[in-house]
């Protein structure tokens, strides 16, 4: 077999010590192995692969004039195994981006709701169908309907498209509410839902708003104006807190971003106002999924000012870190390993 040679200038003592053009055979139980030496600071002076992977046995030939070169052998980690490790690594990657809620979008005024809204309209793209439900089987104390926004609130505002939104109405203890489920999966760290709301009068004692759920209906957040308030309540994972958001007429605009497993930033924006950007721990334990938004009117009041609003539903696209940053990590790394296995 041939030697395997190497100069290696500067090097000391560390495992096996090389007199000036002496010879060495070496034999290791397993292969590949890599030929290490190292200079007077300890750094790695030379790396030599073993040519073939099934080869145990090599002879190391010393070419320094210095009085001795040292070696230390080191196990090396086989090519294949990288690779297996890589695509391991790569296909859960993949498996977590498969569970990431899908991209959607949907508004008021898309073709479903033309004869009105009901319980398993699903209009747009991406999300799944509606859920509506009602505390009465009284069409006069709770109900949900297609209309425009501006009529709230003594004349206001709106968030309309075409001139509709989503309308809730809930009077007498009543309570309606609108769940719309995520497809896909659930929402994943880095993905946004955005939505607009525009309540009107809230009697007292009266909630209208909208919350984020897990698939079993465990809120996570909510947001909402209790009637007899001045400000929107912000609700998470430790209380509910003044958001200081006076009640506007006009509408808001929303934008929910998981940040972290129990931790997201919501930013606030009445129409024509300026944003405020919220930021804690969700409601619930550390994990648990959000896969359904819902809207509620509960007991808002009776009459066309009390009426509750909703419009806008998008999870814009967005890839989440994970997904694409470690596929580009293990392949600088599978390639950079590559190159100096040719070295």
């Amino acid at each position: 077999m041939e030697p395997c040679r190497a100069t290696v200038p500067g090097c000391r003592p560390s495992w096996i010590r090389l007199p000036y053009k002496e010879t060495r055979d070496l034999s290791f139980s397993a292969a590949p192995f890599r030929l290490i030496t190292r200079d007077l600071f300890g750094n790695d002076e030379c790396s030599l692969r073993l040519p073939q992977a099934n080869s145990k046995n090599f002879t190391f030939l010393s070419t320094d004039s210095a009085k001795s070169d040292e070696i230390a052998i080191r196990r090396k980690i086989p090519p294949i195994m990288i690779r297996k490790i890589a695509l391991g690594l790569l296909s859960l990657g993949a498996a977590l981006t498969i569970q990431a809620a899908n991209t959607a979008f949907d508004k008021a005024s898309n073709s479903p709701y033309a004869d009105g809204w009901q319980s398993g309209d699903n209009g747009g793209t991406g999300f799944g169908a509606w859920v509506l439900t009602k505390t009465s089987l009284d069409g006069g104390a709770n109900g949900v309907f297609t209309g425009s926004s501006s009529g709230n609130a003594g004349g206001s505002g709106n968030i309309d498209t075409a001139g509709l939104s989503w309308g809730m109405y809930a009077n007498s203890g009543q309570t309606v509410s609108a769940v719309r489920p995520l497809s896909g999966g659930s929402l994943l760290v880095g993905q946004t839902i955005t939505l607009s709301i525009d309540n009107g009068f809230v009697q007292n004692g009266g909630t209208e708003g909208f919350g984020l759920q897990t698939s079993g209906g465990t809120n996570r957040i909510e947001f909402y104006f209790v009637g007899g308030a001045s400000d929107y309540t912000l609700s998470d994972g430790t209380g509910s807190h003044d958001s200081l958001i006076g009640l506007t007429g006009n509408g808001l605009a929303l934008a929910f971003t998981l940040t972290a497993a129990n931790s997201y930033s919501l930013a606030v924006t009445p129409n024509g106002g300026s944003t405020s950007i919220f930021s804690g721990s969700l409601e619930g334990s550390t994990g648990l999924d959000i896969s359904q938004l819902r809207f509620f009117n509960a007991n808002g009041g009776n009459g066309a000012q009390y009426d509750f609003y909703a419009n806008l539903l998008t999870v814009p696209e967005v890839s989440p870190a994970w997904s694409f940053g470690a596929p580009a990590i293990l392949g600088a790394l599978f390639f950079a390993r590559r190159r100096r296995a040719k070295a």
